[in-house]
């Protein structure tokens, strides 16, 4: 079952996190226009452990969110705020197909323990 914290209006769902923070690692990389190895040369952390948050396989501490941050140019706030936008969008659009296909918002489809199979999907 996914896990669901409550985040102001919206649910918190690792999936959704997952997914959204990918999108944010391998966007803003390459908007940036450096590689792995060079944006782990530029943050001091290693290019399989970025080629691993790209992949959705892991998600940094906040530590290694902060050095990433700065290996890409920003500041943790910065990266913060463009992570939420992408969060939010990914959270409605989750929220909007769930409604038409089940009739039910990510939470209730969560709890069934749907939630992950439908976000995985996408």
């Amino acid at each position: 079952m996914a896990k669901l914290d409550k985040i102001g209006a919206m649910t918190y769902n690792h999936d959704i996190f997952c997914k959204a923070f990918r999108k944010l690692i391998v966007r803003t990389r390459k908007e940036s226009l450096i590689t792995q190895k060079q944006l782990s040369m530029e943050s001091g952390l290693t290019r399989q452990f970025i080629s691993m948050m790209e992949g959705g396989k892991r998600i940094p501490s906040y530590e290694s969110f902060c050095l990433l941050a700065r290996g890409l140019g920003l500041s943790a706030a910065e990266m913060s705020e463009r992570f939420l936008s992408i969060y939010e969008r990914e959270y409605r659009s989750v929220e909007e197909h769930l409604k038409r296909l089940t009739g039910k918002g990510v939470l209730a489809v969560a709890e069934k323990g749907c939630g992950k199979e439908y976000v995985n999907r996408r």
